[in-house]
């Protein structure tokens, strides 16, 4: 398996959702978003091409190596089940990068396409 690396925009959008469904559902559905979270994570890292490449079209430069195949280092995404979430990464050679945890009804184009700090 690839090793997984979580961006620090990634990691914020997982707290800061963690935070919201503790705050507004209490502690049972903040416990479920977080094993949600760790099953679509372990998913991604076993079958990392199954992600849609839906949003590919937006991929953020700044995230792309410059000798890397197309068909790998595209925007992929995986949506979660149980909550209206978008998780989105990029395959490259030997790592995974989640870039960002989206709600699906954000304006995806502005977040996927803003720098990442």
């Amino acid at each position: 398996m690839k090793q997984l690396i979580i961006s620090a925009q990634a990691d914020a959008d997982f707290v800061a959702f963690y935070d919201h469904y503790l705050m507004q559902a209490g502690e049972r559905v903040a416990a479920q978003f977080d094993q949600r979270s760790n099953d679509a994570l372990t998913h991604i890292q076993r079958f990392p091409r199954t992600g849609s490449t839906r949003y590919a079209h937006l991929t953020p430069t700044a995230q792309l190596g410059s000798d890397e195949s197309d068909d790998i280092m595209m925007l992929r995404c995986w949506t979660y089940r149980q909550f209206p979430l978008i998780i989105f990464y990029i395959e490259h050679q030997d790592i995974i990068t989640i870039i960002r945890v989206l709600h699906q009804a954000s304006d995806l184009p502005q977040h996927l396409t803003t720098p990442l700090s």
